[in-house]
């Protein structure tokens, strides 16, 4: 894959990204008093007008990762506040429809689970990684031998429990 450049360059463009999307969440804040509707209209145009200064970005640098280019913030910040107006609609909208009530939890469900669950996600990514892939079992790591002996899906249903995915 090549070097992927870290420092000022990546930082710059990382800080970029995260004043686009502190913007948005501010002008949620602002917002708060005006009507549901208006809130996701308002989270909308500024994500268009992300998506309207992408053309500008382009003549710059093509998008582009590795550096974190004006571009690839820019895609970014358009495609990640367009959600926003969402999840406005679908959580902040009072709800007197029970099937609409039912489908915000289940959409809000793993959420929740997931930020409440912060330590188990943690303990799953790296500790039963470092399992699968230093206990030694029949000549190999752990990891190896359950998906030659499990197979993909036995293997994902042995480990997927605890979140982890065996380093490649």
């Amino acid at each position: 894959m090549g070097h992927d450049p870290e420092g000022l360059a990546s930082t710059l463009g990382a800080l970029a990204t995260f004043l686009a999307g502190f913007a948005a969440a501010r002008l949620h804040h602002r917002l708060r008093a005006w009507p549901v509707a208006a809130r996701a209209g308002g989270l909308l145009a500024l994500a268009a007008a992300w998506a309207v200064a992408l053309p500008l970005f382009l003549l710059l640098q093509p998008v582009g990762k590795r550096l974190w280019t004006p571009s690839f913030v820019a895609v970014h910040a358009a495609a990640g506040i367009a959600a926003l107006p969402l999840a406005v609609l679908l959580f902040d909208a009072p709800l007197r429809n029970r099937l609409l009530r039912g489908l915000r939890t289940a959409v809000a469900w793993p959420l929740v689970a997931l930020g409440r669950n912060a330590l188990v996600l943690w303990i799953g990514v790296f500790v039963v990684g470092k399992v699968l892939a230093t206990t030694p079992v029949a000549g190999g790591p752990l990891g190896k031998h359950l998906l030659a002996t499990r197979g993909p899906v036995g293997y994902f249903a042995l480990t997927a429990g605890a979140g982890s995915s065996w380093p490649a």
